[in-house]
């Protein structure tokens, strides 16, 4: 009775680090995944503008994602161009308007082609070691170049000492890379067509430690390798971790995906998690034959313990495969539809700017749009967004000081994902065009926001009226700008309503329909992708 209420236990106890083993490689896996979505997100920015590149353009966009802020492990993200060998004073060029500095382009190489930095952002102390760095002449780096071409996507490097590029400290580091093929012609093999590389260098320790501290509840230790490097060479091992078994219990594995290369986390607990679930029971019925009845009832509800959490586990199991399954679907899906629609934000931009500036100023706004909408959804486990408070976001952005002349009024609404993209950016379109030649232009201006929900069921519908009064007449603009393109194909096209503007003498009035059907209560519940 004493060894089956002690190996239930033990087992208990390997279970629970088994979910705690889960939760944490989810972590990682989502943090990682956001480090390179926002690479993307710069490839984009860059294939839009290659043929008319402006370091100043480039820094606004970077300064405007907040890297140092919200992708604290991402430490900078730059461009390399790809050059023949013998043509280094193109990319001396490039550095010498970019950033008014002469650097020479090293090291020494026989490659035939070499990818020297000339861009990097923030523009500090370490970044500026990189320009004139040449990448490919590392044989690390040139291997993770090499699959980025022939794959047409990300991928990483093994761990670097990032002394490599002048670093000082002895850390390691991961970059990634990203092709950026040319903007127009073609070639007979894929090296011609790449102009140059978007990287962007991950610090491991950083990116394990913002993981842990955000994770306190975690009773665990941790080690984490590269499988397809040198495995007794650890990325990161916490100071506690000890790869012998405590209380019984084997370290817990998981795999986590990084661009290409995999990572091994091993998880084992912590000595407090260890003897704070130790089972004195087993220990004491060994020796005391009187309490023998209290015994046997406490090893067979152990043992039912054992058999309940295996039949839970494995129903936990079948249900997390189903749904991380799912999640990597959609995750795969929005990533897609995202970048789709920063490159047609970025044609249209560019298209309607005369100046870098001014392309700039907008397509960073429209970007920051779209953020504060994933920054609700991300806020609420991608479940749904506040629509006061998503309105709120957009005027306080664009109105600043003014905001209290606008006012706002409606029933609690809550909006899915795409509905909250497409009107936060319609949101900031009117936001903009009333603050430049409408109602909030004027100090006697004001603005009020109305909505309210009509019909029942599958016919629900939220009416939205956006009323600016001017204090004087407003006349219809000229033209149809891109901004009023923007919002059409937000509202008509992707949620499938009605916007209609009315130019009144006091003002516009702009009346928007969307279908709002009423969600099923078991449709509720369910989990994000499902």
């Amino acid at each position: 009775m004493a060894l089956v209420a002690h190996r239930a236990e033990r087992e208990t106890r390997a279970v629970r680090l088994e979910l705690l083993a889960d939760d944490l490689a989810g972590r990682f896996s989502d943090r990682i995944n956001r480090q390179i979505m926002l690479l993307m997100s710069a490839h984009s920015f860059l294939a839009a503008n290659q043929d008319n590149l402006s370091r100043p353009a480039f820094r606004s966009y970077v300064s405007g994602i907040g890297l140092e802020i919200r992708f604290d492990s991402l430490e900078s993200i730059g461009y390399a161009r790809r050059i023949n060998r013998g043509d280094e004073e193109l990319a001396a060029a490039d550095i010498a308007s970019y950033y008014d500095l002469a650097p020479t382009i090293r090291p020494d190489t026989e490659q035939l082609w070499r990818t020297p930095v000339v861009l990097a952002e923030p523009h500090n102390d370490k970044t500026e070691n990189m320009l004139g760095s040449d990448m490919f002449a590392d044989e690390t780096l040139r291997q993770a170049m090499r699959q980025a071409m022939m794959s047409s996507e990300a991928r990483a490097t093994s761990p670097v000492p990032l002394t490599l590029l002048g670093d000082r400290m002895p850390a390691q580091g991961v970059f990634v890379f990203i092709p950026l093929e040319k903007a127009v012609g073609e070639a007979d093999d894929p090296i011609s067509q790449v102009s140059g590389f978007v990287f962007g260098l991950l610090r491991i320790a950083d990116l394990h430690q913002n993981v842990l501290e955000r994770s306190t509840d975690l009773e665990v230790e941790l080690k984490s390798v590269d499988a397809g490097f040198d495995e007794t060479k650890p990325l990161f091992q916490t100071s506690g971790y000890d790869s012998e078994e405590i209380a019984g219990i084997k370290p817990a594995e998981r795999t986590v995906q990084v661009a290409g290369r995999r990572w091994k986390l091993f998880v084992r607990p912590t000595p407090e998690m260890a003897e704070s679930h130790i089972y004195f029971g087993s220990y004491t019925i060994a020796g005391v034959s009187l309490i023998l009845a209290l015994a046997l009832a406490v090893a067979a509800h152990a043992q039912l313990r054992v058999i309940s959490t295996a039949h839970a586990l494995n129903l936990f199991t079948a249900r997390s495969m189903q749904e991380k399954d799912l999640m990597l679907q959609e995750m795969q899906h929005r990533i897609k539809n995202s970048i789709s629609r920063i490159l047609a934000m970025a044609r249209q931009t560019a298209a309607g700017s005369d100046t870098i500036e001014e392309f700039s100023q907008s397509f960073v706004a429209r970007l920051q749009a779209m953020a504060n909408a994933q920054d609700l959804l991300v806020s609420s486990r991608w479940n749904e967004a506040d629509l006061e408070e998503h309105i709120s976001i957009e005027l306080r952005q664009v109105f600043g000081e003014k905001l209290e002349q606008a006012k706002l009024s409606g029933p609690p609404v809550k909006l899915n994902e795409e509905r909250a993209q497409a009107l936060g950016l319609t949101f900031h379109e009117l936001a903009t065009n009333a603050l430049k030649y409408g109602g909030m232009s004027e100090k006697s201006g004001d603005l009020s926001v109305t909505w309210r929900l009509e019909g029942e069921g599958q016919h629900r519908m939220l009416v939205l009226d956006w009323n600016e009064n001017a204090g004087g007449d407003v006349r219809p603009p000229e033209g149809e700008g891109f901004g009023t393109k923007l919002m059409d194909a937000n509202i008509r096209g992707r949620l499938g309503g009605t916007i209609e503007r009315r130019y009144d003498n006091d003002g516009l009035k702009v009346n928007i329909r969307i279908p709002m059907p009423a969600q099923r209560e078991k449709d509720r519940k369910r989990p994000a992708g499902a």
